[in-house]
């Protein structure tokens, strides 16, 4: 095999790399609470949430509304800041992406009434 053929050949595997980091990238969600797509979830982010609550302006600044709307009801408010803010505070928090399974150990009330 020749130096051009694997010139081709590694050209072909970076672009089909690249694609697949891109394809994963825009099927990525952003993390419920990382407004400002940093990858962590700060005072910076519920910040930025306040001044989108407030109208202030946000331009040329990234801002992920669907990251600031960790409770998924369409709307940025009060209700979403403290939600963050539990996260943050690492307070748990019910996670409409991540909802967990109730298991009944037996310890607590019967749900059910009672038989």
């Amino acid at each position: 095999m020749n130096a051009r053929f694997f010139r081709h050949l590694a050209l072909l595997v970076a672009m089909l790399f690249t694609a697949s980091l891109q394809l994963h990238a825009e099927g990525t969600k952003p993390k419920a609470g990382d407004v400002n797509g940093d990858g962590n979830i700060t005072v910076a982010d519920v910040m930025l949430m306040v001044n989108y609550i407030t109208e202030k302006d946000l331009s040329g600044v990234h801002f992920s509304e669907y990251a600031a709307d960790p409770n998924r009801d369409k709307r940025i408010n009060v209700a979403d800041v403290m939600i963050v803010v539990k996260i943050i505070m690492g307070t748990p928090w019910d996670d409409p992406d991540n909802p967990t399974l109730h298991i009944d150990d037996g310890e607590g009330e019967d749900p059910g009434g009672g038989l």
